[in-house]
């Protein structure tokens, strides 16, 4: 561990930055969850047990907090990758990258020890977070407890939330972010230029939930279909984890003029939870198997190029060539009053010939320079 001080030193200059980062996030999403049901409280205090259910524009409590895990969710992967882009900043000069491996490090030492600093700073925030998050929910069901006993209402009961579902939820949005971490870290070992590689780890992420829907699209599949279930499935484990869907709920609110209105109800949910943790914790961990196999096998002479590795740059052009003809294809159904599934298949095939040649050109950006120098 002695051996590697200088080394954790280098690597949380960046960190602390963006840990600094995630510790402002975590207290605001506090604070805004503590002053919420503050505000929910006041309005039972005020106008009776109904208008909890009604207050803050129809949302429950109990929603207030999976509502916010979106918003934590969203703003810790920007942090991620934020992270990964300021890590490998000294990585990705030619000079420093060279003076780096003249160190008595090895490559996979090095990996290691940049993916250690980074799990373990968000890590640390994390934790502050959800023991804020776990002490917010003891605080809200202490105060509403006395409520919940004497009242006759059936609303009131779906207040609650659970703190084993709040649990599970903290989980999946951890596992959920080392994920992303991982991911966008993975794709700074293949792509040479660091925001290049966020933004190919970016269309790769989300290339199957485009590819699956498009199909359903040329498929013209239905709600039967088991390509339009196999579609919402994915879209289902792909998307952010937690999500509110709106519902007419007729209530008669009785306030201080005595004036009936009805209001529409806000439901916040997790939907395939237990799925979810298993697909982000397959994720995290095949990212880290390839990180640790691309880490010790990154060539200096190979920098320039783009994509160094010549397996990827493969599949990096059969992707975008597929998602390439199939966008084509999307935008001619989408502007197309009277579609001609003649014309949307030629439409994928120019399209896909266009991507061809786009993608040829960015995989072989870097390449046309060792060749000249080899003349």
């Amino acid at each position: 561990m002695k051996r590697l001080k200088a080394l954790i030193k280098m690597e949380l200059r960046p960190a602390l930055l963006i840990g600094a980062y995630f510790l402002l996030v975590d207290l605001w999403i506090l604070l805004s969850i503590q002053g919420r049901i503050q505000n929910a409280w006041r309005g039972f205090l005020t106008n009776g047990i109904k208008s909890i259910s009604l207050y803050d524009g129809g949302i429950r409590v109990a929603d207030i907090f999976v509502e916010n895990m979106i918003y934590i969710m969203l703003l810790s992967i920007i942090g991620m990758i934020a992270l990964v882009y300021s890590s490998f900043k000294n990585d990705k000069s030619i000079e420093i990258g060279r003076f780096l491996k003249s160190l008595p490090y090895t490559m996979r030492e090095r990996c290691l020890t940049k993916m250690g600093v980074g799990i373990g700073t968000f890590t640390v925030t994390y934790i502050f977070y959800a023991v804020g998050m776990l002490a917010l929910h003891m605080s809200y069901l202490n105060k509403f407890s006395e409520v919940y006993e004497v009242t006759v209402f059936s609303e009131v009961y779906h207040q609650i939330f659970d703190r084993g579902e709040l649990i599970q939820g903290l989980i999946l949005v951890y596992i959920g972010c080392i994920a992303i971490y991982l991911f966008c870290m993975m794709f700074q070992y293949l792509v040479s230029n660091r925001l290049g590689g966020i933004i190919v780890a970016a269309l790769v992420y989300i290339s199957p939930l485009f590819i699956i829907n498009s199909i359903c699209g040329y498929m013209n599949a239905r709600y039967e279909n088991i390509i339009y279930k196999l579609a919402e499935w994915v879209n289902e484990l792909m998307i952010i984890p937690a999500y509110l869907s709106w519902g007419e709920v007729g209530i008669n609110v009785n306030t201080a003029t005595t004036i009936s209105r009805d209001t529409i109800e806000q439901y916040a949910y997790i939907n395939l939870m237990g799925y979810k943790i298993i697909f982000y914790g397959i994720i995290a961990l095949l990212s880290l198997m390839f990180i640790l196999k691309l880490c010790v096998v990154e060539r200096i002479e190979k920098s320039d190029y783009f994509i160094p590795s010549k397996c990827f740059r493969r599949i990096f052009v059969c992707g975008v060539t597929v998602c390439g003809g199939l966008l084509l294809g999307d935008i001619y159904f989408i502007y197309s009053n009277e579609t001609n599934m003649w014309i949307a298949y030629g439409l994928l095939i120019l399209g896909g010939l266009i991507s061809f040649l786009i993608a040829k050109k960015i995989a072989s950006i870097g390449m046309k320079k060792e060749k000249e120098v080899r003349i």
